[in-house]
């Protein structure tokens, strides 16, 4: 009678549970749609749910979770880590994303500790770019088949025989250790994003340096077609600080015959930003830059309208 009475019960339990539900929510089938709530039929979908902010897993052990929140506009996913994680755990394989545009959350307001990178070049130069080919994966079901409950399969790449193109995360690591996350499987992931802004800096140094080299062919065309032979004393002899936030002083050596000096302040694709005016009875001149974008500058020289020498300068407020 015990055991009768326990499972009558359970089943009052069970209908008084199911109507609760059914009182909150309504859920109907007709053959080809479950419908939870009375949401707009979509003929696309066979599972429809309306009057709900979202949607909550839980694992068993009540240590993790996945919610989708559909209540903004644009729908947020999270989980009890940092990451979603698009991988299909029966075949090992990480999943292509295919979407219109990607962003990445830049906001300024939500960042500290600002640096100007004034170093990429060299960073990228230790590199090592690859071409390579995802492991085949026809025998994948087989062999995880075979791994016990608590074995890990290696991950692999999505393999549709393109050749890829990339970096081997181990190697980065070696060069920009905070570009690499290791997973709690000990998988190693990029951040390709965080290589960005090297290449971008990379670019401005490179095309600094082809400005300075310019104006050195300029400076040795302007010498080597002109009638005097003697040695020029029109240089630019330092600019400090360098960096600088905003003031900065350039010191110069200018010959006694000039009839007039400049120091142009020009951008990497050599609009003039600045012209300061250097007195030819002093060696000294100083200017506050601190209107001027953060970046990159060429600092040249002129003296009787022909330029005689430059230096690059870094603003960083």
């Amino acid at each position: 009678m015990k055991k009768i009475f326990n499972l009558k019960s359970i089943l009052s339990i069970t209908v008084i549970f199911c109507s609760f539900l059914t009182s909150l929510a309504q859920i109907t089938y007709d053959g080809r749609i479950i419908n939870i709530g009375g949401a707009t039929e979509n003929g696309k979908f066979n599972f429809l749910i309306d009057k709900f902010s979202g949607l909550y897993w839980t694992f068993n052990n009540g240590n993790k979770f996945f919610q989708c929140d559909v209540t903004p506009a644009n729908p947020r996913l999270a989980g009890t880590g940092d990451k979603i994680v698009f991988y299909n755990s029966f075949t090992s394989t990480y999943n292509n994303i295919q979407v219109a545009n990607v962003y990445n959350y830049s906001d300024e307001r939500a960042k500290t500790n600002i640096t100007t990178i004034n170093s990429g070049l060299n960073t990228i130069l230790n590199l090592r770019p690859v071409s390579y080919n995802w492991k085949n994966n026809n025998e994948i079901v087989s062999r995880v088949a075979t791994l016990s409950s608590d074995s890990v399969a290696q991950p692999l790449g999505p393999n549709d025989g393109k050749l890829q193109y990339g970096f081997l995360a181990q190697e980065v690591e070696q060069v920009l250790p905070d570009a690499v996350a290791t997973d709690d499987d000990g998988n190693k992931l990029i951040n390709y994003t965080a290589i960005i802004p090297l290449l971008v800096q990379s670019i401005q140094e490179l095309q600094s340096l082809v400005a300075e080299q310019a104006l050195t062919i300029e400076r040795l065309s302007n010498q080597a077609n002109s009638s005097s032979i003697n040695v020029t004393t029109d240089k630019i002899v330092s600019c400090t600080p360098n960096p600088t936030s905003g003031q900065i002083a350039f010191e110069y050596t200018i010959s006694d015959n000039a009839s007039n000096a400049n120091i142009y302040i020009c951008n990497l694709i050599g609009d003039v930003k600045r012209t300061i005016s250097c007195p030819l009875n002093a060696t000294s001149v100083s200017e506050n830059l601190s209107d001027l974008r953060d970046g990159i500058y060429i600092a040249t020289l002129s003296v009787d309208g022909i330029s005689k020498d430059s230096k690059r300068i870094i603003l960083k407020k």
